[in-house]
């Protein structure tokens, strides 16, 4: 805080309601205001004075067209790669996403996003449980293995594989023509009518029945033949 004797008339401090009256964001990363120091009647809103200013004693709101001289925060040695009190954190090691991985000098919350797989203002969490992709809006696939049906925050691979009848990393395919069960890994019966390629993809069940002398949902038991004399 500056000595009042350096105070002598009004400075812009960059804060506004120029997005929506009432709601006072930094115009350097439209973060909102989280500390105050509001004269008496203020702020006021549906006014014309969407700008803030600082005075010797506090905040007042002014038109963002008057002339007046800016009071800038700087951190040593800061650049917009860099937050906290003194910058301590490297943006460029967190998930921001974009080449240069731009964050708030302030607040650490990203500029641009986050990287595929994580969220949150600065995209230190990963995607919740159920959820994957950019901006984690992808929905891990219901085929995958476990009751919760959880995969890997970036790629959308299913933590512990597919549920029967279906295949790949995201567990989105059906088993090919010919295989069914957990990991396709079970040949449809030759018994089937018309032939072991025509089977259910989870339960192996012959999509035509049986051939003659066979007989069960695979077709893998033979019938009995009685014989009259």
């Amino acid at each position: 805080q500056l000595p009042e004797v350096y105070i002598l008339v009004n400075y812009w401090i960059g804060l506004s309601d120029t997005h929506k009256d009432g709601t006072f964001h930094w115009v350097d990363d439209l973060e909102k205001v989280t500390f105050t120091n509001w004269g008496d009647q203020t702020p006021r809103v549906q006014t014309d004075e969407d700008c803030v200013t600082i005075t010797p004693y506090n905040w007042e709101q002014k038109a963002c067209d008057s002339k007046f001289h800016f009071l800038c925060e700087k951190f040593a040695d800061c650049n917009n790669t860099k937050y906290g009190t003194v910058c301590p954190v490297n943006c460029s090691s967190t998930n921001c996403a974009g080449p240069s991985k731009r964050c708030s000098i302030r607040t650490g919350v990203c500029l641009d996003g986050c990287d595929v797989g994580y969220e949150g203002p600065t995209c230190a969490d990963e995607c919740s449980s159920g959820s994957y992709g950019q901006n984690c809006t992808e929905s891990c696939s219901k085929h995958c293995a476990g009751e919760n049906h959880t995969c890997h925050h970036i790629t959308g691979a299913c933590h512990q594989g597919c549920a029967p009848g279906f295949r790949d990393e995201l567990c989105i395919d059906k088993c090919e023509n010919g295989t069914y069960g957990r990991n396709c890994r079970r040949t449809c019966s030759p018994n089937c009518e018309g032939g072991n390629s025509t089977c259910h993809h989870v339960s192996g069940s012959c999509d035509l029945g049986c051939t003659p002398g066979f007989r069960g949902d695979i077709c893998r038991d033979r019938e009995l033949m009685m014989l009259w004399f």
